[in-house]
Parts: structure tokens; sequence; C-alpha cells
């Protein structure tokens, strides 16, 4: 028996036409790696994204769930059997199109997740959906998956129309969410994803673990994220800056990246974003108390004394519940 599940109430996003290229090339979340790139020029080079040969040579702008659908599985299709015959047809972007039953033209080509089921049905493979609240939009599974193709399930979060692949390592977290999915028990709005509890942490040292670079522009961080770089372990990164964290934040969107943004006291006090395996804020350089005055602290080594001292006065009066 065939299991597909979309969206509880009136809001249907698996009805939408995905084939916005305008919007962010690369987002922050959890389950989404970038390689880095370390000839990097400015900020929206650093994030690898690595396209398959026929993709890059027959790309479609402004089409991309199109080109994901391709990218994914174009290799896979290429597989023969121990007679040298093809095991598949080619997967090109006419066939794609023609199997979904839309026109291919050269851009511009809107795709919704319920039209692509047909792909899914014909080559017996599986989708999963979420958005930018780690909430599953859509799912869908055939009879049963296809054992020659891989991934058998493609996952993938959708931003402002707009999809991105999602690593391999959510799947288990996508399965738990696809069994909640099913039974109804995910609303999709922002305030659903807050919960209530005694267990709670008023303040963690500024301080801690963290490689600390002062910054002027966005542009600046692209040296440090490439020379801090650890192949072997994870790097956390904190940069600080007296400049406005909104003018960044459209600096980083012009760039074509969307951070997590952390806001307090009505206004931005965090910009987030990972790439290899470096994670990595861009701060005020004090962000302790967001509702009160600014301080701008005019050097790294006044930043480090300062927030040292701020650690120091509130850890005897604060206990950390876990």
């Amino acid at each position: 028996m065939r299991i597909e599940r979309d969206a509880p109430n009136n809001f249907k996003p698996a009805h939408r036409k995905l084939f916005n290229s305008v919007a962010s090339q690369a987002i922050y979340q959890k389950n989404i790696s970038y390689d880095l790139n370390k000839q990097a020029k400015n900020f929206g080079e650093l994030f690898g994204i690595h396209l398959d040969q026929y993709t890059l040579d027959n790309f479609k702008a402004n089409s991309c769930y199109l080109n994901l659908l391709v990218d994914t599985w174009h290799s896979q299709f290429e597989k023969r059997k121990s007679t040298g015959k093809r095991m598949y047809s080619e997967l090109t972007y006419e066939s794609v199109c023609q199997t979904i039953g839309i026109e291919n033209m050269n851009q511009d080509i809107g795709i919704s997740l319920h039209e692509s089921i047909k792909l899914f049905d014909k080559y017996h493979l599986g989708i999963d959906v979420v958005n930018i609240y780690g909430q599953m939009l859509f799912t869908h599974r055939p009879d049963k998956l296809n054992d020659h193709i891989f991934p058998q399930v493609l996952r993938v979060l959708v931003h402002n129309s707009h999809t991105y692949p999602l690593d391999h390592n959510a799947k288990g977290k996508l399965a738990k969410l696809r069994t909640k999915f099913q039974n109804n028990e995910i609303s999709i709005d922002e305030i659903n994803t807050l919960t209530v509890s005694n267990k709670f942490r008023l303040r963690l040292p500024s301080l801690d673990n963290y490689d600390v670079h002062m910054i002027d522009r966005l542009h600046d961080c692209v040296q440090i994220i490439q020379e801090c770089a650890d192949e072997e372990k994870e790097t956390r990164v904190r940069f600080i800056t007296n400049n406005n964290l909104l003018d960044i934040l459209f600096e980083m969107v012009h760039e074509k990246y969307t951070p997590l943004v952390i806001f307090a006291g009505c206004k931005i006090t965090s910009l987030g974003f990972k790439v290899g395996k470096v994670e990595a804020t861009i701060e005020c350089t004090d962000s302790t108390a967001p509702e009160d005055s600014t301080v701008e602290l005019d050097s790294k080594e006044l930043y480090q004394a300062y927030h040292k001292a701020d650690d120091e006065f509130y850890a005897p009066k604060f206990l950390k519940r876990d």
C-alpha cells in the first residue's frame, strides 16, 4: 500500500511550485553540510556545492527542484548489468519532465512535490521534506523501495520555494518525524516548536572553547576561516564586531547564504554559519545584556578581558540545571 501524507489544515506546501534559484544557495541547518572552499575570495564562495557533471553541463536556471532531482540520481541511472547492458534508461532533464508531464524549457521550470510523485513511483523511490523549523511538510513512499538506486529516499529542506538536500545523517531524525506526521501530531507553525520545561540554563561562560576574532565586515571572515579550519576535528569560531548585525545579515543574504539568526531584547545578537568542520558565529562585542545600553569593545584582548571578568562575576550567582 502506498503511503503519502501532506501537511495538515489548509497549508499545502506540497502543491507549491519549487523553482526559486534566486534564493540562497546555502543555508544554516544542522543536517546540511558544505565543504570548505579554501580558494574562496569572498564569503559566498566559502560554501562548496558539488554538482554532477551532467547537471553542470545542462543546468536549468530558476529550476531548483528539477536540478536537484537530476543531480541526485543521474549517475545512479548509469549503472549496468553484468552483461554490460544498462539497468535503466539515462536520466535526463527531458526524461524527468516527460515522466512528470511538464514541458522541458530552457529555464524557469517549476515542479511541485505532488507533481514529482510520478517520478518517485516510476522508479520506486521515496521523499521526505522538512521546513527550517525541522517540521515535516511532506512524505511519500512507494510500495517497495528500489534496491539498486541510492539514495532510496530523497530528504530535503524547503525554504522560500527553494530546495536544499539534507545529509544522510538526517535519516534517523526524519524517520521519527515521519511517524508523528503520519499520526497528524505536528502542526505547521513556529509556535509549535516552543516547549515548556523545568530545565534551564541562564548563562554559560562567553569564552568557552571559542577562537575569537574581531572583524569590521563580513568578508574579513574568509581568510580566518580558511586558516583555522582543521580537517580532523570540529572548530568553533566567534567573530566579534561593533558594526550593526542587521547590516551583516543583509551582506550574508546578498552573498546567497541564509544564517541562523538569534534574537534577544528586540535585536539580533548572533548570526550563525557552518562550513566544513567550522561552526562560527558573528556577534556584537557585548551580547550579555542586549536590552541594556550597548557596550563597544575595541579589540579582541579587551573583549576577552571584559567577558572573563563578567563570567567570573556571574558564575557563582547562577546554577546550571541539566
